[in-house]
């Protein structure tokens, strides 16, 4: 009932690279799909065979699908259980990975639209793609290794279609292993479309379209993220348009102690009358191109922001809607 994936290549295979320590696979047509029982794909096994890290930067396999066609994923996962570690996978026309009904999964310490190396670009049409009743999904660090999901054409990662209780946490999403800008993730970086109940933490997301973007999206949780910038201030990594992006019928989504600034467009957008009840507590939000939050078209019941009258040493006075919350930051 468990199908276990382990690489053991020689250095002596022309796919290796001798300078860079990784081995290339690639696929010269699309991958079938996957619907073992559970299954797990472990790219550390090729080390542990060679017995030494031949690619400190990153991991020893690369899976690329230059060479595999239109529509081609790298692993197309249906309805079943699955875990894959420590793989490149990039340049299929498609998702790097396809997860669809998949109640469990594990992605962990994956290069995904990027080389081996963490640094250079080469994307996916998407990086993680997971549609139609996925849920319990985790893409997190293996140990200390964090899943790089950047350069891809459309998007890191994407949830769409009654896909609930997923975690996506510690991930470098649009920047390389660096910290520094690559190519794309042209679209968001983090992207929910009536997807609810999903937990977004801890990740540094930068060089995207939008950092994260909900639509028809409730009851997500978006917390402690890096956005456009580190938690201290000292870099920019700016997305080209919101930090983050909430649209048509998302409610009671909670924003709360995220790190957002140097975007080109807003710090956080809610935009329409049918997103509603959104709460925005206990972030850091400024340098933004325009407005650090930005209410339109009736969300979250039109709200007013509050104005700001006075500022004196140690004084703040002002004006603000009945039954406000004022949050001031030193």
């Amino acid at each position: 009932g468990v199908v276990i994936i382990t690489f053991q290549i020689p250095k002596t295979d022309p796919g290796f690279n001798a300078d860079s320590g990784f081995w290339t696979i690639k696929p010269q047509s699309k991958f079938q799909s996957i619907s073992e029982k559970h299954i797990i794909i472990d790219g550390l096994s090729q080390s542990q065979f060679i017995g030494e890290d031949t690619n400190p930067l990153g991991p020893e396999i690369e899976i690329s699908g230059e060479a595999a066609g239109e529509n081609a994923q790298g692993f197309l996962i249906y309805n079943t259980t699955v875990e894959i570690s420590h793989l490149a996978i990039n340049r299929f026309s498609d998702a790097g990975i396809y997860l669809t009904q998949v109640q469990h999964a594990m992605i962990a310490g994956c290069y995904i639209g990027v080389r081996p190396d963490g640094w250079k670009e080469a994307g996916n049409y998407t990086g993680i793609a997971a549609y139609d009743k996925c849920g319990h999904i985790h893409i997190v660090p293996l140990d200390t290794i964090p899943n790089v999901i950047s350069g891809n054409d459309n998007g890191g990662i994407r949830f769409w279609d009654t896909c609930s209780h997923n975690l996506v946490a510690g991930n470098i999403i649009g920047l390389s292993i660096g910290l520094e800008p690559v190519e794309g993730n042209n679209g968001p970086g983090v992207n929910l479309l009536r997807a609810d109940s999903n937990t977004i933490v801890g990740n540094m997301i930068g060089g995207n379209g939008n950092g994260v973007g909900l639509w028809e999206a409730s009851d997500n949780f978006i917390l402690g993220n890096q956005i456009g910038t580190d938690e201290a201030w000292t870099t920019d990594f700016m997305n080209s348009g919101n930090g983050i992006e909430i649209g048509h019928q998302s409610e009671r989504n909670q924003i709360a102690g995220n790190t957002i600034g140097n975007n080109s467009l807003d710090g956080i957008r809610i935009n329409g009358s049918l997103a509603r009840y959104n709460s925005i507590v206990e972030n850091s939000i400024s340098m933004n191109e325009s407005k650090g939050i930005n209410l339109l078209g009736g969300a979250n019941e039109g709200i007013a922001a509050p104005q700001i009258k006075q500022v004196v040493e140690n004084e703040i006075s002002g004006a603000a809607p009945p039954y406000s919350w004022i949050e001031i930051y030193t």
